[in-house]
């Protein structure tokens, strides 16, 4: 899975958040994560793969029902 390498950055010293909310580690099925990686590498301007995956979970909660609060 060539998203994992990308995601895995040293951290900084620091311990703050680079962006607020809640941090959440999830496994997905390599076919998933193919998908994804092209979706993104598709893109004219490849997007964070945290953007795409929020707003997939955005869309996917307004559609059955549990719109989530902006």
């Amino acid at each position: 899975m060539a998203t994992l390498a990308v995601m895995a950055k040293k951290k900084s010293d620091s311990t703050k958040p680079t962006r607020p909310g809640k941090a959440i580690n999830v496994r997905i099925t390599d076919e998933l994560s193919d998908a994804l990686d092209r979706f993104i590498e598709s893109q004219r301007i490849p997007p964070k793969i945290t953007d795409v995956v929020e707003v997939a979970l955005h869309e996917f909660l307004e559609r059955e029902g549990f719109k989530p609060k902006n």
